[in-house]
């Protein structure tokens, strides 16, 4: 009976936890999903102008996180490009958090990059946005609410950021 007691209080503790794990991820991605877009501006590396994060309501917004030093960003950089060619209506906010704004400049013109380049040396979009890993991306809705973050790169990701991409351009369609 000791063993039974003692198996079925693992089994409870075991189901606590998982319940309690689980339940945190959902909260913690719900939260996500309702969070707002913070108005936080950062500069072109372009032309110098400011770019405020929060200006693209109505729009479904892309922001692609790099570093110079990041190898697979080689690769991300083409990819989120490629679908924004495939999807206009799509804004392509690409953030460098190079602490040396040239090394993302150089970065930027050897790869011949189309998209909107930002500056984040401070980080500072970066910690709001909860980025902790290079590359990585957030999408954000049409209201300005931020629906998902991919983290990392594979090819497979990709495929799956531009269908994220397509069902939030399609949520945004006015309805006949």
């Amino acid at each position: 009976m000791r063993e039974f007691i003692t198996s079925l209080s693992r089994s409870f503790h075991l189901t606590l936890f998982t319940v309690c794990l689980f339940g945190g991820l959902l909260l913690t991605f719900a939260k996500d999903k309702a969070q707002k877009v913070p108005g936080i501006s950062l500069v072109s590396l372009r032309d110098g102008s400011m770019t405020q994060l929060d200006q693209f309501q109505g729009k479904v917004v892309l922001l692609d996180f790099w570093a110079s030093w990041c190898l697979p960003c080689k690769k991300t950089l083409p990819a989120v490009e490629a679908i924004q060619t495939k999807h206009p209506q799509l804004v392509l906010l690409t953030i460098s958090i190079d602490d040396d704004k040239n090394n993302a400049q150089r970065f930027m013109e050897l790869r011949k990059l189309k998209a909107v380049v930002l500056h984040d040396g401070k980080k500072l979009a970066a910690s709001t946005f909860g980025i902790q890993g290079m590359p990585s991306a957030v999408l954000i809705d049409s209201r300005g609410m931020i629906r998902r973050r991919f983290d990392g790169y594979t090819e497979s990701m990709t495929d799956e950021m531009e269908e994220e991409v397509v069902k939030l351009l399609a949520e945004g369609q006015p309805h006949p």
